[in-house]
């Protein structure tokens, strides 16, 4: 968390009612970084996707969603 306000990544503010406590939110520059990775990281899903067929993808979400409720 330190490098990335170091980074201006996020901003960090005492809350109001609690000075122990902190606000912690990204910045403008942390927003488009993070929308820039998740555009990314859905067309390399998406690619990766790509050679399944319809059926093959709703098999495999279906796995993937018993192995997350396992967890």
């Amino acid at each position: 968390m330190e490098r990335m306000k170091e980074k201006d990544l996020l901003n960090v503010a005492v809350s109001d009612t609690d000075t122990r406590a902190r606000k912690i939110c990204l910045s403008e520059k942390g927003e488009k970084i993070c929308n820039e990775l998740k555009k990314k990281g859905s067309d390399v899903g998406g690619n990766l996707l790509q050679p399944l067929s319809e059926e093959e993808k709703e098999q495999l979400f279906v796995i993937l969603d018993k192995i997350i409720k396992a967890l």
